[in-house]
């Protein structure tokens, strides 16, 4: 092999080691990813829960006040 053609395949062996490297730090980050997601609509679960509640106990008094 010449030295063109050896540069040439180191340069091809560098791209495939940096594809490599992106497509597995990828493969790492969407778990930490969809974790955060989960963790995101739970809180908003929560505070949807909460707000829900809230608004239920305010009902519920109104219904009182007025003798439901």
């Amino acid at each position: 092999m010449t030295a063109d053609q050896l540069g040439h395949v180191q340069r091809q062996l560098d791209h495939l080691a940096a594809q490599t490297s992106e497509y597995l730090q990828a493969q790492h980050d969407r778990p930490s990813a969809l974790l955060a997601q989960q963790q995101e609509i739970k809180r908003q679960m929560d505070e949807h829960r909460q707000y829900l509640e809230e608004q239920y106990r305010l009902l519920r008094t109104a219904e009182e006040a007025v003798g439901l």
